[in-house]
């Protein structure tokens, strides 16, 4: 129970990238994709992905038998990325930037997907809504970019 608490816990690391980042006027001026779904909902979908992540993480780490010093620095490097989208779109005001952030995420998290799909159907469920809601991300992003 422990390590699935701690798991859980490892899949919400990435919020601090978000806690005392406030999208502002800035955003509310830029031009967004036409399906660019309402502001609240962003909070919960992630509340819940961010659950979904620990729980896939450890499932995948059970299946495993454990991760070597590869796939902890590729966890690392995906929460880092996933951290600092937040900060490098709102609190930098780069969007640029924050697309090339999200594409080397969503690559990524394909490399942890198809990891996963050989090891747990579990862990690589938990991921696949987290894959997508960030390919979806990345469209309304690119679309900042394309249209600012």
């Amino acid at each position: 129970m422990r390590r699935i608490i701690a798991f859980i816990l490892l899949g919400y690391l990435p919020i601090l990238g978000g806690l005392t980042t406030d999208p502002g006027p800035w955003y509310d001026g830029l031009e967004k994709a036409p399906f660019h779904p309402p502001g609240w909902i962003f909070g919960p979908v992630w509340m819940v992905l961010y659950l979904l992540i620990g729980l896939g993480l450890e499932r995948w780490h059970r299946q495993r038998g454990g991760f070597g010093a590869g796939w902890w620095t590729v966890i690392a490097c995906h929460h880092l990325l996933n951290a600092a989208w937040t900060p490098l779109f709102f609190g930098l005001q780069q969007p640029a930037w924050a697309l090339v952030d999200i594409l080397l995420l969503a690559g990524l998290i394909a490399i942890i997907c198809r990891n996963m799909a050989g090891r747990s159907r579990i862990a690589l469920a938990c991921f696949l809504p987290y894959a997508g809601w960030v390919g979806f991300a990345a469209l309304l992003n690119a679309w900042i970019v394309w249209a600012n």
